[in-house]
């Protein structure tokens, strides 16, 4: 049971780290190839290019977990259970974006065998730099951008997709387990920010929010560039 001075803790906080990033995610959420898949209006092309370059970032979310629990003592022991559960629900999702590209027409071989885009690579190789160099508890706030940009995406585009593409619901297992699912998942994540007491760890997992929401308009815009999206499409 979490103390009225750690659940006001969680309030501050996580509200903080909402409004910090609320200019970064407003511009991430702008770009034209996000504003098109709220509205279902991609080409199968631009979706495949999604899953292939969430193939080449989501395959470091374990390693990435095991990384910061290395480097968490034992007064971040809930934190390390948080980041437990976590990785075990996130555990095997590479696989499910590879079954999504071949059951919607996709090489699924070629991508995993493949690299990624460099933007998607410079997204995992400051995930890694920033963790070991400055904070194992930044890992919280691309956990914050990964889920909440997942939950917008899932819930409001997956449907029209599926319309507009013709595809079965198969083909978008790793989007629609995307994301907090439910009310229950943000409240546990903002009683785990409620116990972040340190100022440098408060600010470090706002920092790696804000640089995520860029990265992750970085590789989008990648993808867009490289399947010719266009707006007016």
């Amino acid at each position: 049971m979490l103390s009225d001075d750690t659940q006001s803790g969680a309030i501050a906080f996580y509200d903080r780290l909402v409004a910090e990033t609320e200019v970064d995610r407003a511009a991430f959420m702008a770009l034209p190839i996000i504003r098109t898949a709220l509205k279902g209006g991609l080409s199968k092309a631009v979706y495949l290019g999604y899953l292939s370059e969430a193939f080449h970032h989501v395959k470091h979310t374990v390693p990435l977990m095991a990384l910061v629990n290395e480097r968490l003592d034992e007064k971040h022991t809930a934190f390390q259970i948080g980041l437990a559960e976590y990785a075990l629900e996130k555990r095997g999702q590479e696989r499910w974006i590879l079954h999504d590209i071949e059951h919607a027409g996709g090489d699924a071989d070629a991508v995993k065998n493949g690299t990624p885009a460099n933007e998607t690579q410079a997204l995992v190789d400051f995930a890694y730099e920033y963790i070991r160099q400055v904070s194992p508890m930044a890992i919280f706030g691309m956990i914050f951008v990964i889920e909440r940009t997942g939950s917008g995406l899932a819930e409001r585009a997956v449907e029209h997709l599926m319309e507009t593409l013709g595809l079965p619901r198969k083909c978008f297992s790793y989007l629609l387990s995307h994301g907090f699912a439910d009310l229950s998942e943000i409240s546990f994540f903002e009683g785990l920010m409620a116990q972040v007491n340190d100022p440098k760890e408060q600010d470090a997992i706002v920092y790696m929010a804000k640089r995520m929401y860029g990265l992750y308009g970085q590789v989008f815009q990648a993808i867009a560039d490289k399947s010719g999206f266009s707006e007016g499409d």
